[in-house]
């Protein structure tokens, strides 16, 4: 995953912007026309996805530990899974501002091959949000549907009564059909099998998402190198 980034975090330093009026040198360091920036912006949304996959794999492994006997068990499971999705869609957000910058500076520096590599490397980034933000879906839908699916275990008369006096579920029935029809894992309402069906939706995408951060991190290598500043003679 994006682990194999990890290093590259730290070889990615972002080079201090010098005054309008100095040269682009400062010491052995040249400014080679938006290098700096864009290693910036790299170093800023490279660990927000790092954590992101590091919460969706603690977020797998709660769903396979899930006892599913246990309410107490399965309570905490979607509290915690819930949290998690949370804070990846949160995550998100700010990663995407980071990209977006990579797209501005591909499109306004003038070296096409540096432009080429910013591109390469935002789409590929923009690929892995959508992927982490596919798997967050899938957790937040998971928490609502395991949570009514709690929330409606008992007698039908007991169902009858919380429908009765608690008319507001109704809307929330109705926002989890939605959810059911986008995902289709979500359709089960047993909590095993739900759980079972979700677990491997989002081991699928965690696959796709593996794919698309070893290509970010060839892409990312060839910035750091490009980026190198020349040996001194």
């Amino acid at each position: 995953m994006l682990g194999l980034l990890a290093p590259l975090v730290f070889a990615v330093i972002p080079i201090p912007t010098p005054a309008p009026a100095l040269p682009p040198e400062i010491g052995s360091i040249y400014v080679r026309g938006h290098c700096s920036e864009g290693q910036r912006s790299l170093m800023r949304v490279l660990p927000v996805l790092i954590r992101n996959d590091n919460t969706i794999g603690n977020a797998s492994a709660g769903l396979a530990k899930l006892d599913s006997r246990s309410e107490s068990s399965t309570r905490l499971t979607i509290t915690r899974t819930r949290t998690m999705s949370t804070q990846i869609f949160k995550n998100l957000d700010e990663a995407k501002g980071e990209i977006m910058r990579l797209h501005v500076l591909a499109a306004a520096t003038t070296n096409a091959a540096e432009s080429k590599r910013f591109t390469a490397v935002a789409d590929s980034l923009d690929t892995i949000v959508a992927q982490q933000n596919a798997i967050a879906d899938q957790l937040n839908g998971y928490a609502d549907t395991a949570d009514m699916g709690l929330l409606y275990a008992g007698s039908e008369t007991e169902r009858q009564m919380r429908g009765a006096s608690l008319p507001s579920e109704n809307r929330s029935a109705q926002a989890l059909l939605q959810e059911q029809q986008r995902h289709g894992s979500l359709a089960a309402t047993d909590v095993g099998a739900l759980t079972t069906n979700v677990f491997r939706d989002i081991q699928a995408i965690r696959g796709q998402l593996g794919a698309s951060e070893a290509q970010t991190t060839v892409q990312v290598q060839q910035i750091v190198r490009s980026c190198a500043p020349p040996k001194r003679r």
